[in-house]
């Protein structure tokens, strides 16, 4: 809170290896893997989650680090190994349908990545079917329209891009929309 964060760090290591509070780890290896995100330190915020991941599976955190886990990857462009952990995540009996479809709505992202657009396009049309919060779907939608734009149907893309901007006006999936259709035009 008052912007020491090298001394936060330092202080959550040294609590990590306090075998008294083990209860609370997860929480504080979370917490350091927060820090590394923010600082761009993606190898070492890897390390932090994937503590989490393989000593507490059985804490509610765990299905946190594990959607920290994928999408580390993304983020550094590793849209193959990204698919991997969300492919993994989607197949965790223990997580609730919000993450599931988050995690299925990564999956498509790395298959558009990759250019798998099939692929891709089909598993962004089962989140879409399951989707019930509007920000997401919205976005579901978005990326719905550009794989259609890569495939074989462009002008029903254009339509699905056109279609968010006027059903979401005012909304960050109205501004994606806009913006892939911009530039696929």
């Amino acid at each position: 809170e008052i912007n020491k964060p090298d001394e936060a760090e330092s202080l959550l290591e040294r609590f990590i290896r306090d075998p008294g509070f083990k209860k609370d780890h997860p929480q504080a290896l979370l917490t350091l893997a927060d820090f590394e995100i923010q600082d761009k330190d993606y190898y070492r915020a890897q390390y932090w989650l994937e503590k989490i991941i393989s000593e507490y599976p059985k804490t509610k955190l765990y299905r946190d680090a594990f959607f920290l886990f994928g999408k580390n990857y993304y983020v550094q462009k590793d849209y193959s190994r990204s698919l991997e952990e969300f492919g993994k995540l989607s197949k965790t009996r223990r997580i609730d349908k919000g993450l599931r479809l988050e995690a299925k709505y990564y999956i498509a992202l790395n298959h558009y990545e990759l250019g798998n657009y099939g692929a891709g396009e089909k598993v962004i049309r089962d989140v879409i079917d399951d989707e019930i919060r509007t920000e997401k779907l919205a976005l579901a939608k978005v990326l719905r329209g550009r794989f259609l734009l890569r495939g074989k149907d462009p002008d029903k893309g254009k339509a699905e891009l056109e279609a968010v901007t006027k059903d979401y006006p005012r909304s960050q999936a109205s501004g994606y929309a806009a913006w892939y259709l911009a530039e696929y035009l």
